[in-house]
């Protein structure tokens, strides 16, 4: 259960497909994920379970806020928050300005996944 769990991800993504994708997969190594649909949905996750995230994967592209003004203001709730950035488009084609620590590009190795987040989240196998 998440609220027993203290290094949570939070997955920002439009797609449903894409969310309960990565939740099987973190949930594979025990680690809880928070679903959001959009930006908007995901900053208030953040603010109310802002001690339980340990990292954000944003989706690039979304319907609503963008993944830079949901990047931004997330960023204003908490500075040192780690997002890691996820795309269908290669990194250079996604021009993000934003200063994230980490990119996946759609699709990707499961054990990309796990190295990523588990610079994050030590308990996940690397």
């Amino acid at each position: 259960m998440v609220e027993d769990f203290p290094s949570s991800v939070l997955i920002i993504d439009d797609d449903r497909t894409i969310r309960q994708a990565f939740t099987e997969f973190l949930a594979f190594e025990g680690i809880p994920v928070i679903q959001a649909r959009n930006g908007a949905e995901g900053i208030s996750l953040l603010r109310s379970h802002l001690d339980r995230i340990a990292v954000v994967i944003l989706d690039f592209s979304m319907p609503g806020l963008s993944s830079l003004q949901t990047f931004s203001r997330m960023r204003e709730v908490r500075a040192d928050l780690p997002i890691l950035l996820c795309s269908g488009y290669s990194e250079r084609e996604c021009d993000f300005p934003g200063a994230y620590n980490g990119f996946l590009q759609k699709p990707f190795e499961i054990s990309l996944l796990f190295s990523t987040v588990g610079a994050y989240i030590p308990r996940v196998t690397q």
